[in-house]
């Protein structure tokens, strides 16, 4: 195609039309491009003749080609099943929180979301409890937020949350590995029966036919029934434990904090000695309020000043005794008239810190009859690991118990069903099932949601493990949203009346085949190129994360949560980023003494200055120094004996390919499994991470690539994929002089990081828990 295309401006264009994505070939759908040649150039497709009948030459050629649409044919008949559906149907889905007819749906007439406690499997930061409580009522919630996070910490007790709830969820992504984040962990708790039903890669992992077989083939017993309710209520319990000692400590901490604030006001006055004691009688300090409304009037009120003072002195000492008022008047005739003002306002200070002094007292008493912040805390994680045991035990007593108490119509039904699933594969198919046979599994879906009411699947495989209805599901999580396309996503929000979208923008963007050119004639064609009204649905630019983000009636104040606590990766690793990518709005929480790094590697990141001629591999790049280089510190890591997990990223498949190939052939097999490791672009990590990870920055004096100024959100995927190190590998005059500032950028974070400064704090000569954290933010700051 190159070839025949001639200038790159040319080949471009080509590649568009028939919606080549060079950096995702695989995905490439030859049927799809042909047809997209066929509505360029529909000339080129009509039958010729030849021009001497006699030559046996013709104008025609058949190209053969692979089966194709095997996922996409399957969307589109449920995109056309969705379409013919009227709007009462589908604003009983997910899909009027997106996709409103008018007006558009009211987000004000939601209900509040339940404040009803969470079951913790891990403690959750205010941010994300707010989103987890949200997703109880809105119809859309849009959780956004950095890697490092906690995204999938929200996604995991979303999930959770409907289990307690007695509600349903289906957790879908285009993005397999934010499925495998979550989905595994979660039936580990479980083991060996299954919280979640999940479908793995190309729907592997589960059919329907296997799953009908067990779920008949499960006992009735009583007994375990009995011990689930039992394990529930004992959640219940520990779950009132808990608020309560979180109450607690938020209120030993309200008290401190105010004891600091009255001390702090208190010390900001300067009274009058010899008033003191005149004031500290009992009816002196009623009178505070009112002498300061008359200090007030008398300095607002210039004419008869000396006249009006006199009468409020006067007024005001008639509540105090007359020893006290003696005094004090004795002391103003003795001033001047004009600092007579000065005296009174004197006066209404000691009040005030007279006053301050009894409030003092009693909070000094309520702290002396509670526990201590540090005691109480230390309950509060007693009581929180009691609920978190409780809850595993339930969860584990709930799975357990799936289908133990079926009743016996159901029995008959799924009996029916399993032999349609015999010729099926164990997959559905509306166009292959008998008609009968899959009305029937509707009608039975919501009872099996009853006992496994977690699903997790990926966009495209969703079809063939859960049928088509409207609001089957309570919950819809679309995670790694920046990923998904528009339209893969309209069948999971159909299926579910809430929607929890999840996913950052400065991430990856969807691998699409269809090409904007394509894309616009199309629109033209079915009358949608005004862009003011159809702009942000456009199918190139825009995804699943874009579409719901500007969603007409998003409250943005309630359904729009933004996560900015981040807890993955050193301080150097996400500083880039922030200063980058997300405008310095992180709060960096990573607990550095976690963090895995090699024996003499500082931790953040650092620079190894690599140098060589550049070759061209197709239509990219690679340098072999870089090979080398990355595959000398891998047997470095080896001879150091470490054991923590290992990555190389590159922006160049053909670079990332050459250093796996390498690291298979010359290194023990035993080690790259010990280290997980991967060597990939920033699209084959997307979702995962790695204690250390090696980058392979290609680049040489006056070189330059289209790619590095394309996508700077490759850089930030690449970058946030290190916990401990980021090690980049790479020519440093080149980058610190490159025009892109994300590749300059590296360069200083290298120069910057401050990873190799061990602690300076004497922790055994701190006392209170908060002092260890201060003094560390301190000394990163250079505050010793």
């Amino acid at each position: 195609l190159r070839e025949i295309a001639g200038k790159e401006e040319a080949q471009d264009l080509l590649l568009e039309i028939l919606g080549i994505d060079e950096r995702n070939r695989e995905e490439t759908d030859a049927a799809a491009a042909i047809q997209r040649l066929r509505e360029w150039r529909p000339e080129l497709w009509e039958p010729r003749q030849p021009r001497d009948s006699f030559l046996p030459i013709r104008d025609e050629v058949i190209v053969g080609f692979s089966p194709a649409l095997r996922f996409s044919k399957s969307l589109l008949d449920e995109l056309e099943k969705i379409a013919e559906a009227d709007d009462k149907e589908l604003d009983q889905t997910a899909l009027r929180a997106i996709y409103p007819h008018h007006p558009p749906t009211d987000p004000a007439d939601d209900p509040e979301p339940s404040d009803a406690p969470l079951i913790e499997l891990t403690p959750l930061n205010p941010e994300q409890r707010r989103a987890c409580l949200n997703v109880r009522s809105s119809p859309l919630t849009v959780l956004t937020g950095p890697p490092g996070t906690g995204k999938s910490q929200v996604v995991r007790h979303v999930l959770l949350d409907r289990v307690a709830r007695g509600e349903t969820a289906l957790f879908a992504s285009r993005n397999h590995a934010a499925i495998e984040a979550v989905a595994p962990g979660m039936n580990a708790l479980t083991a060996p029966y299954p919280l979640v039903i999940h479908v793995g890669r190309d729907g592997s992992g589960f059919d329907w036919k296997t799953f009908v077989k067990e779920l008949l083939t499960r006992p009735s017993d009583a007994s375990v029934l009995e011990a689930r309710n039992a394990a529930r209520e004992r959640v219940e319990s520990t779950l009132d434990a808990r608020r309560a000692k979180e109450v607690s400590v938020t209120t030993i901490l309200d008290l401190r904090n105010e004891y600091g604030r009255l001390v702090e006001a208190a010390q900001s006055l300067e009274p009058v000695p010899e008033l003191r004691a005149t004031l500290a009688s009992e009816n002196a300090i009623p009178a505070v309020e009112q002498a300061e409304l008359w200090l007030g009037q008398a300095q607002k009120e210039r004419s008869g000043l000396i006249a009006r003072l006199w009468g409020s002195l006067t007024e005001w000492f008639r509540a105090v005794r007359d020893t006290d008022r003696k005094r004090v008047i004795g002391v103003v005739r003795s001033l001047p008239l004009e600092d007579r003002i000065a005296y009174l306002d004197a006066l209404v200070h000691v009040a005030r810190y007279e006053e301050l002094q009894t409030e003092i007292s009693r909070i000094e008493e309520a702290i002396r009859e509670r526990p201590t912040p540090e005691e109480e805390t230390h309950s509060l994680e007693a009581t929180e690991k009691e609920h978190q045991d409780a809850a595993k035990e339930w969860l584990t007593r709930s799975t357990r118990a799936a289908g133990a108490d079926l009743p016996q119509n159901l029995v008959t039904a799924f009996a029916n069903i399993r032999a349609a699933f015999a010729d099926s594969g164990g997959s559905i198919d509306p166009n292959q099932m008998d008609r009968k046979v899959y009305k029937l599994l509707l009608a039975v879906f919501r009872d099996v949601l009853e006992r496994y009411p977690l699903w997790a699947v990926s966009n495209l495989s969703v079809r063939r493990t859960t049928p088509l209805a409207p609001g089957v599901f309570d919950v819809v999580v679309v995670d790694e949203a920046s990923q998904c396309d528009i339209a893969s996503t309209i069948p999971l929000l159909y299926r579910a009346r809430r929607v929890l979208i999840s996913g950052d923008p400065k991430q990856l963007t969807p691998v699409l085949t269809l090409g904007k050119i394509v894309e616009g004639q199309s629109r033209e064609r079915h009358g949608l190129s005004d862009l003011s009204v159809w702009g942000r649905f456009l199918y190139t630019r825009n995804s699943c994360f874009d579409v719901a983000y500007s969603a007409p009636g998003l409250d943005r104040g309630r359904q729009l949560i933004q996560l900015r606590s981040h807890y993955r990766c050193h301080s150097s690793i996400i500083g880039y980023s922030n200063r980058l990518f997300y405008e310095r709005t992180l709060r960096i929480r990573t607990n550095r003494d976690a963090l895995r790094s090699p024996k003499g590697h500082s931790l953040g990141v650092r620079w190894t200055d690599v140098s060589g001629p550049i070759e061209r591999v197709g239509n990219s790049s690679m340098q072999p120094a870089l090979t080398d280089a990355v595959v000398k510190e891998l047997e470095r890591l080896i001879e150091e004996d470490f054991r923590g997990t290992v990555g190389v990223v590159s922006p160049f498949r053909p670079q990332a390919n050459r250093i796996s190939d390498a690291a298979h052939e010359k290194l023990p097999a035993e080690w790259l499994r010990t280290w997980d490791f991967a060597a990939s672009t920033a699209d084959g990590f997307q979702g995962g991470e790695r204690d250390v990870i090696l980058f392979a920055l290609v680049g040489e004096p006056g070189w330059k690539s289209r790619f590095y100024g394309a996508d700077p959100n490759r850089f930030n995927v690449a970058v946030t994929r290190a916990r401990a190190v980021l090690h980049v590998f790479g020519d440093r005059d080149w980058a610190a002089n490159y025009e892109a500032d994300f590749v300059a950028e590296l360069v200083d974070a290298a120069e910057a990081s401050t990873g190799d400064r061990e602690y300076s704090v004497r922790r055994d000569l701190i006392g209170p828990v908060w002092e260890p954290m201060l003094a560390e933010a301190l000394s990163k700051h250079g505050l010793e």
